[in-house]
């Protein structure tokens, strides 16, 4: 799922733009969650919460008190982690120009243009799966950068986890919570307590175990399976 915002003080535009949006998400793959904010002070302080995270952010640039090009700053400036797609309307284009220095995914004029909108979101949302390809893992004070379509699958053992593709296996710390919320728009899914996989790579589905590409037969738990077999259906587009 990605999570969007859309900020701006007329309530009746940022009603209409979230219903567009939606509207656009249900013809798309993916799901899109969205969060309206009146002020751009209200969400650099969403935005500072431990764990908020947007992936897209359309704002309109005249919004008050402060417009959009200062939030914009802000956003770019006080967020290290996790920097959000920023994407700027306005009724005028001349402000376009003024924008460029933050590095703006794009720019909409009012009133909005459907297939426009729809332009900017699938090519956002691209943008991101390819930035968002990587997975990063520093252990041992050494640092891998996997492909997230080459991995097979993780596994917990304990205190430490495995993360296997076809060429190496990577044991590094950490948690199977985080492991799920960094691959929450890849098709992965857990399957058992222990192991989280790459429904890419599926050879094979057994009534209690399920056969990876590289060979590996891994448990499925009654516990995961309903789960697991909703997200192969979503998956393959609702044809199993």
């Amino acid at each position: 799922m990605y999570r969007l915002v859309v900020c701006d003080n007329d309530m009746q535009f940022s009603r209409a733009l979230e219903s567009l949006l939606y509207s656009i998400s249900d013809t798309l793959p993916y799901n899109i969650s969205i969060d309206r904010f009146t002020s751009g002070e209200e969400l650099i302080t969403a935005l500072k919460r431990e764990n908020t995270r947007y992936d897209i952010i359309f704002i309109t640039y005249e919004i008050a008190p402060d417009n959009g090009m200062e939030t914009g700053k802000k956003i770019r400036g006080e967020l290290k982690e996790w920097v959000p797609e920023i994407v700027f309307i306005s009724a005028y284009s001349s402000i376009a120009p003024k924008v460029m220095p933050l590095k703006p995914f794009g720019f909409l004029r009012k009133p909005i243009d459907q297939g426009r909108l729809r332009e900017v979101l699938t090519d956002c949302v691209q943008e991101i799966k390819n930035r968002d390809d990587i997975y990063t893992i520093i252990f041992n004070k050494e640092l891998y950068r996997l492909s997230k379509t080459d991995i097979l699958y993780f596994e917990s053992e304990k205190r430490y986890k495995r993360a296997v593709t076809f060429k190496e296996t990577v044991k590094f710390s950490g948690s199977m919570k985080e492991i799920i919320e960094a691959f929450e728009n890849d098709s992965f899914a857990r399957i058992h307590l222990s192991y989280f996989i790459n429904l890419e790579h599926i050879t094979r589905i057994k009534e209690e175990s399920i056969i990876m590409a590289n060979g590996d037969e891994l448990p499925l738990s009654r516990n995961y399976e309903a789960a697991f077999w909703r997200m192969c259906s979503d998956h393959l587009g609702g044809r199993i």
